[in-house]
């Protein structure tokens, strides 16, 4: 039984991920403008799972932002979000972008980790000898590591994703590789947002 509920949130987590892309909203490019510095803001949040076979991520989304200012210029920022179980190794701070088998290291601007611990109740009731129903709850703790980066994509990048086929993102979790590749959707909704006006 403590084995299943250790599962909860891991299946909790794959079911939503699964759902979210027949949901409205989901995988939409969204447009703000903001006035105190009269840009626009353009954005794209991508939610996916590691090719490889391994047990250190549990959850993984990015969002990448297009900012154009009020002179015209363009940059366009990625921002990860990684959830690790809590006994995996550190997420190396070192990104790679694969756009067609050519590959782009990555400057990190910013990482930020976090430990968070999840606590869960689970409430029976017992039955004592006179017949009196008393509560009795069982607590369940499971810990995780949050990983937060950003990172600025090039102006080469961005012109070899506007023709790409395949475009993935490599990560290092101690030994383990972690690849992220984009669907063919997301690989067009990428498109799209870079041109967006």
């Amino acid at each position: 039984m403590n084995t299943f509920k250790k599962l909860i949130p891991a299946l909790g987590f794959l079911i939503i991920v699964m759902f979210l892309p027949s949901c409205n909203g989901t995988h939409k490019i969204t447009k703000e403008f903001d006035i105190v510095d009269s840009s626009t803001n353009i954005q794209l949040t991508i939610y996916g799972f590691p090719q490889e076979r391994q047990r250190a991520i549990e959850g993984f989304y990015k969002t990448v932002y297009k900012r154009i200012d009020s002179s015209r210029n363009v940059t366009y920022e990625a921002f990860d979000y990684f959830t690790l179980q809590d006994n995996s190794f550190l997420l190396k701070e070192k990104v790679f972008l694969i756009i067609d088998n050519q590959v782009f290291p990555v400057k990190l601007n910013n990482v930020q980790r976090e430990r968070r611990t999840e606590v869960s109740e689970e409430e029976t009731n017992i039955l004592t000898s006179d017949s009196v129903s008393v509560p009795v709850s069982d607590y369940t703790f499971s810990n995780k590591r949050l990983t937060r980066m950003s990172y600025l994509l090039s102006e080469e990048m961005v012109a070899k994703i506007r023709k790409a086929n395949e475009v993935m993102f490599r990560y290092y979790v101690g030994p383990q590789m972690i690849t992220i590749k984009l669907r063919k959707r997301q690989v067009r909704l990428l498109k799209e947002l870079i041109m967006h006006q």
